[in-house]
């Protein structure tokens, strides 16, 4: 297993095949909020995963907010991020 970053730079991201076990945390890093996940690189799962947030006070719906990753602020907003599954590969 590894821990690896992902750059936040848009509201909405593709982070392609992968296995991740966990996430871990989102933080400012050189003012840009940046994801850290434990993956499995052993692993026969592939998934590509959407990372996206959510402002506060925005509508919503329930799906929208099912899969919880952590809030981060910048100097103008507070985030919500979250996470969903784009496609999952069977080997």
């Amino acid at each position: 297993m590894r821990i690896l970053k992902y750059p936040l730079t848009d509201g909405i991201i593709e982070i392609p095949n992968i296995c991740i076990v966990k996430f871990l945390t989102i933080q400012q890093q050189n003012d840009v909020p940046t994801l850290w996940v434990l993956v499995d690189e052993e692993s026969n799962c592939k998934v590509d995963y959407i990372i996206y947030k959510i402002g506060t006070g925005w509508n919503v719906t329930y799906g929208d907010t099912q899969n919880y990753i952590a809030t981060s602020q910048d100097k103008d907003y507070v985030w919500h991020w979250f996470w969903r599954i784009k496609n999952k590969k069977e080997d």
